[in-house]
């Protein structure tokens, strides 16, 4: 059985974690990729004695090189997909396939969402934007397939943002603004009624 063959037998990496949908990424060449190793890895070169000196030190001597090369592998690509990989490692199709399994609805609202227009710049508060997880492992602006949330509009991306992304505290103002709103309403009401009556006499 040719090596390549066999290695796609494998269900678990060589450090035991599983290769499921939630571990698994891949690389450009379409290898197999362990999350968990990857992420062990990471941390334990952040460890190294040294290591964030080096690469300070490294970026300042390479700063002109390094931005020269992200120039230019930023022209080299459409600007959408290039912030789709660089940013949360999808292709263009997985985009697609998170657009389709929510029929391009706002996974919080349920709302129809805007397609973004290919560029970074977004059309307005309707404009799909990926929502993930800011606790969870990866940064803001970024996201992977273990704190990606979904699809949502930018306006309500931006809002369960505001109310730092706790549930209990987006419950409690959804009631408290439903309530103040049927107060207004029932003041409104009360006002209409009292002018009708003036009128009257």
């Amino acid at each position: 059985m040719p090596k390549g063959d066999y290695n796609k037998t494998k269900t678990h990496c060589p450090a035991g974690h599983p290769y499921d949908a939630v571990n698994t990424a891949y690389s450009r060449q379409g290898n197999r990729i362990c999350r968990a190793c990857s992420r062990e890895r990471s941390k334990a070169a952040a460890q190294q004695p040294g290591r964030k000196e080096y690469a300070r030190a490294w970026y300042a001597a390479n700063r002109d090189k390094t931005s020269a090369n992200n120039r230019k592998l930023r022209a080299s690509h459409d600007p959408f997909a290039y912030w789709l990989w660089r940013c949360h490692g999808l292709r263009p199709e997985g985009w697609t396939e998170l657009w389709n399994a929510q029929d391009g609805k706002c996974y919080l609202c349920d709302g129809e969402m805007e397609k973004p227009n290919g560029t970074l710049k977004r059309n307005g508060g309707t404009t799909a934007v990926i929502d993930h997880d800011h606790h969870s492992c990866c940064p803001q602006g970024k996201s992977c397939s273990i704190c990606r949330r979904g699809l949502a509009h930018a306006a309500c991306n931006s809002a369960i943002g505001l109310l730092f992304d706790d549930p209990v505290r987006i419950r409690r103002a959804a009631d408290a603004f439903e309530a103040a709103q049927l107060a207004v309403q029932n003041r409104k009401q009360g006002t209409a009624e009292l002018l009708f009556l003036r009128e009257g006499r």
